[in-house]
Formats: C-alpha cells, structure tokens, sequence
C-alpha cells in the first residue's frame, strides 16, 4: 500500500474509532452476509449506506453533548462527546467516543441484541491494550456505542509516516498488538476486522486495538438459535481478512493471525503481501509475499505461516507471530503501570455511580518493605507440564498484570483489579505457579510488617485487621498465626 492511499483525509490526532475511508477497497470495512439470513437475502458482500451525520451541539440520549466530529468510517461517524451525568457527578473526565453504528442492517431488532450481548463481551475485556468499550444504546433510530475517548494517531497515520520500518521500531507495537488479540481470544472473542486504523498509538505511547465492541464470539453451540445469528452478520475489509472469514465460516483466532500478519508486513515493508488483493483472490491467482529482507530469519517465517490461507497453517497464537516474547511479557507490564488507574475503573460504565462498598477498617499495607519471611509454599515444581500453550501464554499475561497491580501498591484493592485476585487467578490455572506463590507471599509479607507496625503503636484493632489479610492471602503463613495468637491471648 503506498503512502499517499493510506494518508488520512484529516490530521487529527485524536481517536476516531474508524478513519476516513479510503479510496482503495483494502481498507474499506464492509458489511459481510455470507450466509441468507432475516437480513438480506443475498449471500453477497455490500456496502451499508450510512445515514446522514449528526452535528456538534447535538444531544444523544439526553446525555451525550456531541463536541466534536473525529471521523467517519464503514461503520459509521465518530464523536468527541461530554457525558452529562459524569460531569454532574464530578468526574475528572468526562469525556467518551460514540460510534454512530449508521448500518442499515441495525434496523433489526435482533441484530441489536445481538451487538449488545457483542459489547458486553468486549466490556470485559480489561486490558491495557485494548480500548475500554463502555455499552451500545439506541436513541430513536440511531444506534451507538459509546468507548473510551483517547488521544494520539492510528496505526494507519503511523504508516504514512514511517513504513517500511525497521524490525525495531515495530516490536513494541506488535508486543502490543499480540498481548491484546491474545487476551481477546482467552476470552473466546476474535477481533474479526483488524487492521491499521483499528490499531491506535495514544500520546502516551500506548498502544490500544480498538473495535473490539463489533467483533464476534467464537462459533458457541446453539446460543441463538431462535435469535439473529451472529455468523450471519459481522464487519470486515477484504485486505485484511482470512480466507475464511471472506467465506463465511465461523471466525477463529487464527483469522485475526491472518490479519495481524498482513499487518506486520505493511509495517517492514510499506505494501500490502498480496498487493491490495483479498486472501480469496490472492489465493485464486496464486499469489505468494515476497520475501521481508533484513529481518531475523524466524520473524520471517511466522510471518510467512501467519500470511496462509488455511487456518491449519497458521501459527496457533498471536504471541507466536512477536519476535520475543519475554518482552512480550515485560512490555505488557509497563503498559499496565502506565494505564493501571484507567483498568481499574468500573467495566460496565453505565453503572458506575453503583459503587462498592469497600470496608474502610481493611487498610492497604503502608510500604512495600521487603519480605521478613518465607512459608514454605514453593515446595511444588515451578512449571505445570500439564498446560497447554494456550494456558501457559494466559498465565503470563495475568502475571504481567498481577506483577503491574503489586508495583503500583493495589494489594488488595480495589476490587476486581488487585495483585492477590491476578495471582489467586493464576492458580486457578496452574496451581503450582511458583511466581504467583511469591507474589501471595510478598502481600502477605508487607500485611505482616504493618500488623507488627500497628503493634508497637498500640493500635491492636488494626494489626488484628492487617493480620486477617495477610492470613486471607497465605492462610499457612506461619508468622502471621503466631502473630494472631499472640494477639488473642491478650
């Protein structure tokens, strides 16, 4: 792809959800119907007309005041919008991203409760590198959804400026890229249309995958069968998309492998593996990448086996496709600490006023002192043999963030983002985890020094509180026990 078709119609730097459409039909996302449903009847892929786009000042739902157009995509136009009730209730930032979904086809009533049930998945999706979908509303005959507002440029405007870049310039983006679609696809959710302007570089040099709010679950049994199919109905761009996806079979992870790999290529090379042609066509001609010079031979191939148009053929997880992937893990971290106050807000933004109830006599341990004491937890070996590779690359990313909460002093709190529920999580899948073992024991540690803080100023209410926690943690902390009893036989 050259530089002058991938150039943004606008410079905004801010996020947008979907960039201008291109002119070339690689970047086009589409309505895909590749089965006959209550849709359409036809199994041929169209272009959806959008309605006509609302105008700043506007108000959707009696609460989002719409500032600013961002941008228009196939999926609908994009807006800065202020969200009335935040404000209200003080917040720091009020501010959100609506998407107006203006497709034709959302006139179904089923394909809404379809995509609601869609962007709930994709709300738990708590993850750095992946843009925070809040919920998908209708107002009259509009229907939208509301995200994360962020700031920076996509990875389209990023290869107008720097493709062909070099190996090193692009890891960190793919680190980024990777941890996300890997963590989606634990989830069972594939992106389903990934490609460079749903890949956003924030001003803070994070990196987000973003449209995960219109991708879809993986084939699940019979969960509609009364219901709109989700196989029948999704958003794709030709450029971009598997073989199979293009056909109409159930989407797979191995169908966003495809999709990350084209993307790789763009990036070390400036142009398109199948110069613009979609995997069916390119596969039709027989068409094959050239060769990527100058890279690690390896990188080569598993971008090579990422660009197959068999799903068998591909690499099993998109971490595979990463160069690296201790620095897979060490960047997940860093991008953790950096973001780690945005994780921790509430999932479901539309009930954020529903606070819990955290019990105020449960204090944080005051200092990360270093550990006085060592149960004997580690007696078990430090590597489960039994994992699958798809487990042992969920227990990294979940260290990665447990690892993230510890360094940012979220011990226990707040909940549903803590380092002892990352690391108890990981032991739900590997319960010999010796990493997660002593990151339960550092907590438990630093409860202890507080407990015997608390001691010395007389303050047994509290130690008794610091004790219980660091008994919750490590129930077999020995220390801590005879600390209690200590305690109780005053």
């Amino acid at each position: 792809m050259s530089k002058e078709t991938d150039k943004p119609d606008h410079d905004s730097n801010q996020f947008t959800g979907e960039h201008p459409a291109q002119d070339d039909s690689v970047d086009k996302t589409i309505i895909a119907t590749p089965a006959p449903s209550s849709l359409t009847s036809s199994n041929e892929v169209e272009v959806a007309e959008a309605q006509p786009a609302l105008g700043t000042g506007q108000v959707i739902k009696d609460r989002f005041v719409l500032t600013e157009r961002l941008g228009e995509g196939g999926m609908g136009s994009v807006y800065k919008a202020r969200d009335i009730i935040q404000e209200q209730a003080q917040e720091k930032n009020p501010w959100v991203a609506i998407k107006l979904l203006d497709m034709v086809e959302l006139d179904s009533q089923d394909a809404l409760m379809w995509l609601q049930r869609e962007t709930i998945k994709a709300r738990s999706l708590a993850h750095p590198n992946v843009i925070r979908v809040y919920d998908v509303d209708r107002d009259g005959d509009r229907v939208f959804m509301t995200m994360e507002y962020l700031e920076g440029i996509s990875l389209e405007q990023w290869l107008s400026q720097y493709a062909p870049a070099s190996q090193e310039q692009c890891a960190p983006i793919w680190q980024a890229m990777a941890a996300a679609l890997s963590f989606s696809h634990q989830n069972g959710i594939v992106h389903c249309d990934l490609k460079p302007s749903n890949v956003f570089i924030c001003n803070s040099g994070e990196v987000k995958v973003i449209d995960f709010g219109i991708a879809r679950g993986q084939a699940d049994s019979q969960l509609n069968t009364t219901m709109f199919n989700p196989g029948d109905w999704g958003a794709l761009t030709p450029g971009y998309a598997s073989y199979e996806m293009i056909a109409g079979l159930p989407p797979e992870p191995q169908d966003d492998i495809y999709s990350m790999a084209v993307v790789m290529y763009q990036m070390l090379t400036g142009k398109h593996p199948f110069d613009k042609n979609s995997a069916m066509k390119a596969k039709a001609l027989g068409l094959q990448a050239a060769p990527i010079k100058g890279i690690a031979s390896d990188l080569w191939q598993e971008i090579k086996s990422g660009l197959s148009f068999e799903r068998k053929l591909r690499p099993a997880s998109a971490l595979s496709l990463v160069p690296d992937k201790s620095v897979v893990r060490r960047n997940i971290r860093y991008a953790i600490v950096a973001l780690i106050s945005l994780i921790c807000l509430p999932l479901a933004y539309f009930t954020f006023t529903q606070q819990i109830a955290l019990e105020s006599s449960e204090p944080e341990p005051a200092e990360a002192k270093p550990p006085e004491t060592e149960p004997a937890l580690l007696s078990q070996p430090t590597v489960n043999r039994d994992l699958t590779p798809q487990q042992v690359e969920q227990v990294q990313t979940i260290l990665a963030i447990a690892d993230a909460h510890f360094d940012m002093e979220f011990y226990v709190k707040p909940i549903g983002a803590n380092a002892r529920e990352a690391y108890l999580h990981v032991l739900t899948i590997d319960p010999v985890n010796r990493e997660a073992q002593q990151g339960l024991i550092n907590i438990a540690n630093l409860f202890l020094a507080d407990a015997k803080r608390y001691l010395s100023q007389q303050d047994r209410e509290r130690a008794s509180v610091a004790i219980a926690q660091g008994l919750k943690t490590v129930p077999e902390h020995q220390e801590l026990r005879r600390l209690q009893q200590t305690l109780q036989d005053f």
